[in-house]
């Protein structure tokens, strides 16, 4: 679990690949629409007073004010705080383009009204999409997907149903560097992507 090394549990050879470990605080990491764990980590976690906020938690998905309120919550102790979104903790229905799906996930659609407002605040840092398999979804669903959490994060218009090939390039970003702050992630130094 790549938060063992970011919560300072690594192998000190493997330090050197990561300079960002030990730089988060558990007190400081929310984990939202938790269906699955292994005991051992749930333990690592809980000792690090990470917060961990189930799928039970969040009525038919909807995780609007879950995360607005761990957002506001860290912005009153933190300078920045940044946002990762595993895409299988979104239902399959909506996003089945990923590894592992596993049904009753979290609405994308109260993920997007979250992000939006989230959107504004001068301490949100910025954005990683990540456990995105397009070999898995031929139909792009879950690539418009991805589409609709940047444009809700970075305050584009909505885009169209039919495709995000409609979006302009400009749209879309390619992260180069990621740098931890005391909150999450800090800003990616990104790049417009060539498609």
């Amino acid at each position: 679990m790549p938060l063992h090394a970011l919560l300072g549990d690594s192998d000190p050879r493997l330090n050197q690949f990561c300079p960002a470990a030990g730089k988060l605080q558990g007190q400081n990491l929310h984990l939202i629409g938790i269906r699955d764990y292994e005991q051992p980590e749930l333990n690592f976690l809980t000792d690090h007073q990470a917060k961990i906020h189930f799928m039970s938690d969040t009525p038919r998905g909807d995780c609007t004010h879950t995360l607005i309120s761990a957002m506001l919550e860290l912005c009153s102790r933190c300078d920045t705080v940044g946002i990762s979104i595993d895409m299988d903790a979104i239902d399959p229905s909506q996003a089945p383009g990923v590894a592992t799906p596993v049904k009753q996930g979290l609405n994308l659609d109260s993920l997007c009204v979250a992000l939006r407002q989230i959107a504004g605040n001068k301490q949100f840092a910025g954005l990683e999409i990540c456990e995105f398999d397009p070999s898995k979804d031929p139909q792009q669903i879950t690539l418009n997907a991805v589409a609709k959490l940047i444009c809700a994060t970075f305050a584009a218009p909505e885009i169209p149903e039919t495709s995000v090939t409609q979006l302009p390039k400009s749209v879309f970003f390619a992260p180069t560097q990621t740098t931890a702050h005391r909150g999450f992630w800090g800003p990616p130094t990104a790049a417009p992507s060539a498609e």
